[in-house]
């Protein structure tokens, strides 16, 4: 499936990831920084 982070500033990435995996491992997986 497709998953779209959005930081503070705005900017959008589009990452794919596996059904099943969470958020949080999909962001790490894809260097998202959460905080």
């Amino acid at each position: 499936i497709s998953v779209t982070f959005v930081n503070k500033d705005g900017e959008e990435k589009e990452v794919k990831v596996p059904v099943g995996m969470s958020i949080l491992e999909a962001a790490h997986a894809n260097d998202i920084e959460l905080e």
